[in-house]
């Protein structure tokens, strides 16, 4: 998949990895969507930056409640993370 092209289609892949996993460790993501740590450089202040403008919305299966959330980039942990708004 070409990035450039494309950007929102490879964020939302992102974003499923993160979500699915509630946190998850920055090389791990990277790894996950096939980058080299030379390009993940660039491309991962550009994704903090998407995520850091955008709220999603879920369903929990259990109990049927509807919340909303952000992904985070915690830099001293160097980890995604999904927080939730109360």
């Amino acid at each position: 998949m070409r990035r450039t092209k494309d950007f929102e289609h490879w964020a939302e892949y992102a974003r499923r990895l993160i979500a699915d996993e509630v946190k998850i460790s920055d090389v791990i993501l990277m790894v996950k969507l096939n980058f080299t740590p030379t390009n993940w450089k660039a491309w991962k202040s550009k994704l903090i930056e998407w995520f850091s403008l955008k709220k999603y919305e879920a369903t929990i299966r259990e109990s049927g409640k509807k919340v909303q959330y952000r992904i985070v980039y915690i830099k001293t942990d160097k980890t995604w993370n999904l927080i939730t708004d109360d």
